[in-house]
């Protein structure tokens, strides 16, 4: 396992009012059904279904290390890595709101973003440009840039 050189882990307090918000209208569906038929089945089901959506998008960590950048949603199931070598830069910006959370298409490129506006754009030598979402934009920046003069 290789040497992290720089980590940031912003959380998505958006993903936690969104599970709550799943959780207050299942309870509403069990009390709407009379807890009819088999509602701890639908508990168990629903209660494994946050479970996996938090697990999975409750924060977004970034790592640098001497050979690449990987950035990955919650237990690093749905992640991306790219090698150093193809970062040709980084800038810091701040992106609009209505650009969300989430992995989105934005005119700037893809954008990986869990909590705040903040967000770190890298250039790659094929022209393409990624968005991390981080709560340490100027960290991340120099992280990078201290990497690529190392290379």
């Amino acid at each position: 396992m290789e040497l992290v050189e720089y980590e940031s882990k912003s959380v998505g307090r958006w993903a936690f009012v969104l599970a709550a918000l799943f959780a207050i209208g299942g309870v509403g569906v069990l009390v709407v059904q009379g807890l009819e038929g088999r509602p701890e089945a639908f508990i168990g089901v629903f209660l494994i279904g946050l479970a996996l959506f938090l697990m999975n998008f409750g924060t977004l960590t970034v790592r640098v290390t001497k050979a690449e950048v990987a950035w990955f949603f919650g237990v690093g199931l749905i992640g991306r890595r790219m090698k150093l070598e193809r970062v040709r830069g980084a800038e810091a910006t701040r992106s609009p709101w209505y650009w969300g959370w989430g992995i989105r298409w934005t005119p700037t490129g893809w954008l990986w973003r869990s909590y705040g506006l903040d967000v770190v754009w890298l250039e790659f030598d094929n022209g393409k440009r990624v968005g991390i979402g981080t709560q340490d934009p100027e960290g991340l920046v120099r992280a990078v840039r201290e990497q690529l003069e190392l290379t």
